[in-house]
Order: C-alpha cells, then structure tokens, then sequence
C-alpha cells in the first residue's frame, strides 16, 4: 500500500499568526522569574538545593540535618563540580542527559537534589520561567538539550548582559534579572583569605520582585522574604564574616547560623505586599542599613578589625554591575531558527484544521490555542504539494 504524503507550505500570515501567539506568551516571563525564585529558595531554605561549600560542610558534619543527609551520598567531584537529577556536570557547569526531557530536567534542577553556584541557579531559573510560559513540547522543540553554563549559553541568544551604572537600580521592572558586584573586590578577597568562607560572594545574581526587593538564590533563612538592596549587601559581607570563630564541621559540633539582627530585637517590622508576585510571598521585611549588625547569638561574628564600612566590607561599594535582560525581538528570531514553518508540518498527518481544512502540525500548545480559538489561521496556504 503506497502511503499518501501532503506537504504544506504554511503561508505568511499563517506563520506570522504563529508568532504572534509566542509574542503574546512570553508576556508572562518576568512573573514566571519572579515565580520561580521564589521555588528556588524554597528549595535553598528545605537543603534541596544547596552550595558547594555547604554541601561540603554537611558531608564533614557527623550528624547533619535530616533533610541534607542526601549530601553524604555524594563523591568529592559531585561537591566541586556540581551535580543535579537528569544532568551531567563538570565545573558547576550543567548539561542536560539525552535520556531526559529537557522540561523535566529544568523543574528537577531547581526541585533538587542540587549543587550548583549562583550562575547555574540563575540560568535555571530563567529556563524554568521559559518552560513554564512555553509549555513542554514547544519548550523541548526550542531546547533540545538544556546548558547552563558561563560562557556559550543558549540563553545568551536572546538574554542580554549589558553593563549599567548603580543608579539604574531606579529603572528596574519586576522580574529582571540583574547582577551586582563588590567594587573593592581586592580588599575583600583579602579578608576572604582570612575568613576561609564567602569567597563566591563578590558578587550575586538577583530577580528584581518589585517594591524595592530582590531576590538571589541562597539569601534566604527560613523564610522566603525579599530583601532590600541594603539587606542583600549586608548578606554579602556577612557571608565572609561568618567564616570567624565558626567551629569546624569534622568537630562533629553544628556551626551556629549567621543571622541579620535588629540591635535590641529580634524580628524586623514587617508589612504584607504581593502586588507584583503570582504567588504569596509572604510578609516583606525592609529596615534602615545602619540598624544592623553581625552576631552569632550573642556572640561577635568578625575581628573588630573587621568592622562593616572597612574596604572590602562598605555596603555602598556594592553596586548593580550588570543587567540580563530578555530581548523579544533576538527570542522571535531565534523561535524562528529553531521552528522554521517547515517544521510546522508533520508526518503522519495530525488531525485536520477546520479553517482550513488541510493538515498543519503545530506545536501540541499552539494547535491547542488553535482549537480554543486563541489565535487565527484563516488564510489558506499558498501552495500544496500532494505525494502519491
């Protein structure tokens, strides 16, 4: 029996039709940022998804917590190099295993158990808002294999890095992702030296959430809490500083926590915003910088040498370096590289288009929008071939 084969030709407004459905999803993206940090912390505060130094730390521990105790099963290579469900990892840069589902792999990255560093768990945050907007099949057409990594990152097709000046932090919009940098990064990696902890804390990759507050994977205590542009420097220079009189892990003794404490008090004055968010963030805490100050309990956290202001430790040297911005126009070209109209066939036949009444393959989303009447393809295509 000889198999009857019917190529399309998609025409232009058709195609165009197609496009236009992308523009208007990706709308959604900086929210699905926003959401997805907010998952990533909650894994970061449940020890899913941890650092490498941490996850080096639990695995001297004799008695971690119960919910790091996964740490104990991994190799010293998985502790440096990285390691994540569904990817193989080499120098805390992450590749998705052909044996996965990208869109799988991206929701157990950040779902864990992870190790990774700042950069990586940025990257998976924008690729899981990606996913989260396109939707499985279109997203594993686009991303056929996931890579998260410093330098060649399919993110960088459409993701701009521009540099900016500190006083841009004015003109953010919720959702961007932005980076900032500690400009006396000399001194303060002489204090690194010393400390022997929070070396990587240099700098820190942020999703604006709006309101004034960042989010950044691992500032988080034992809430998800966006914190102020003052609060996450002074986690930056805390995370050095806790290096001090820490207690050493293989003395079987927990290291105390470092905590951000108001002089005399506990807790923060807190007030309730979700404005901005597609999911509760919980109550937001903001203070005045000045009202801090670093303690192990009652205990001092640094030499007083090491007082806060001191170059290396000067909150307001900690400035917006860069600002990774998606660009719609460099995400449509690159959707049309990837989908070319080509592509929107397929062999067997799909079901038939009723406004058109001729087979056309969409992506499983698309053809969905198509049946719901989300988007139009009324123009019949400009040429048929049909194939006996």
């Amino acid at each position: 029996m000889t198999s009857r084969v019917t190529k399309v030709i998609i025409c232009a407004r058709c195609y165009g039709d197609f496009i236009m459905w992308i523009r208007g999803l990706m709308t959604r993206f900086p929210s699905r940022m926003m959401t997805n940090m907010v998952l990533l912390e909650q894994a970061y505060i449940n020890r899913s998804v941890i650092y490498s130094d941490e996850a080096e730390a639990f695995k001297l521990e004799s008695h971690p917590p119960e919910n790091a105790k996964w740490v104990k099963r991994l190799t010293s290579s998985e502790i440096q190099g990285g390691t994540a469900p569904g990817f193989t990892a080499h120098s805390k840069e992450f590749t998705s295993n052909g044996d996965v589902l990208p869109s799988v792999a991206v929701k157990n990255f950040i779902r864990g158990p992870t190790v990774c560093e700042c950069e990586g768990a940025a990257q998976s945050v924008a690729y899981n808002a990606l996913h989260d907007v396109l939707g499985d099949a279109l997203f594993d057409t686009l991303f056929p294999r996931v890579e998260m990594k410093l330098r060649g990152c399919p993110l960088d097709k459409f993701m701009s890095k521009k540099q900016a000046s500190p006083q841009e932090v004015r003109t953010l919009l919720p959702g961007e992702w932005i980076y900032i940098y500690n400009q006396e990064k000399s001194a303060f990696d002489d204090i690194v030296r010393e400390s022997k902890t929070g070396g990587a804390s240099s700098g820190w990759n942020l999703v604006y959430m709006g309101d004034g507050n960042y989010l950044g994977f691992g500032l988080s205590t034992n809430t998800v809490i966006p914190l102020s542009l003052e609060e996450v420097r002074l986690r930056m220079i805390n995370s050095v500083l806790s290096g001090f009189e820490k207690p050493k892990p293989s003395s079987g003794v927990k290291s105390p926590v470092p905590v951000l404490r108001r002089r005399g008090s506990g807790e923060l004055p807190s007030t309730r915003s979700s404005r901005s968010f597609d999911v509760d963030l919980g109550p937001r805490k903001s203070s005045a910088m000045s009202s801090f100050d670093f303690e192990f309990g009652s205990r001092r956290s640094a030499p007083k040498k090491y007082a806060i202001g001191r170059p290396g430790l000067n909150p307001e040297q900690i400035v917006l370096k860069l600002r990774i911005k998606f660009k719609i126009e460099d995400f449509i070209r690159f959707v049309s590289d990837a989908i070319p109209p080509a592509m929107l066939l397929s062999n067997p036949l799909p079901p038939l288009s009723p406004a058109l009444s001729l087979p056309i393959r969409l992506p499983r989303e698309a053809w969905d929008a198509l049946m719901e009447g989300t988007i139009s393809m009324s123009k019949r295509p400009s040429s048929i071939d049909e194939v006996d």
